[in-house]
């Protein structure tokens, strides 16, 4: 279980480091571009939680 654990809070880090990288692209584009930021920020935010609750339930019922 604490394999488990340990593996899915990598898998979350790792979202995150691929996560905050694309938010920091769009906020250059956005920045330059004079565009609607905070919408690509919810759809960013949005995907970001979507994925890392899927590799939750992969690493949970992978076993079953």
């Amino acid at each position: 279980m604490f394999d488990a654990l340990v593996k899915i809070a990598i898998q979350v880090l790792n979202n995150f480091d691929s996560f905050f990288s694309s938010i920091f692209f769009l906020y250059e584009c956005n920045r330059h571009l004079d565009k609607n930021f905070f919408l690509w920020l919810k759809i960013c935010i949005s995907i970001f939680y979507f994925t890392a609750i899927f590799h939750i339930y992969i690493y949970i019922f992978r076993d079953v």
